[in-house]
């Protein structure tokens, strides 16, 4: 027998509870994504991750959910925050490359850019350090 999604989000409701205190939360909220509830999705995503702030399923549900309200730079922090915990996942890759910076996010290049000069060296290659200075601790 197969279960619709209405009683897959039933059943998980139930188990999830109104606080989202159970990490069963990612999943009712992408069932909520895939019935197109997508405010219901984000609410049960804020709620789950203030109990599980960690949790990577979490941050990617609730970025697909951003995404799908047209939440893009929010979306894209999302992903690029599960990105540095799976920096080898092509999946979130490929979420974050569908989601390019905004303006906003994009490092402006100056038109015109100087020449750096390197560093001033004793040696030849030997970088000049400035030396620490010398904090004097008074005796008792």
């Amino acid at each position: 027998m197969t279960e619709t999604l209405q009683q897959r989000i039933s059943l998980l409701e139930k188990k999830v509870g109104p606080n989202s205190k159970s990490p069963l939360f990612a999943q009712l909220a992408s069932y909520y994504l895939e019935a197109g509830r997508a405010n219901d999705a984000l609410r049960v995503c804020d709620n789950g991750l203030a109990f599980f702030p960690f949790y990577t399923t979490g941050h990617l549900v609730k970025g697909k959910v951003l995404a799908s309200l047209n939440m893009k730079a929010e979306a894209r922090r999302e992903f690029e925050w599960v990105h540095e915990f799976f920096p080898g996942n092509a999946t979130v890759a490929r979420l974050i490359s569908e989601l390019p910076p905004t303006a906003e996010e994009s490092i402006a290049v100056p038109q015109e850019v100087g020449v750096v000069e390197p560093p001033p060296t004793i040696a030849k290659g030997v970088p000049v350090v400035a030396k620490p200075p010398v904090v004097e601790i008074p005796s008792a």
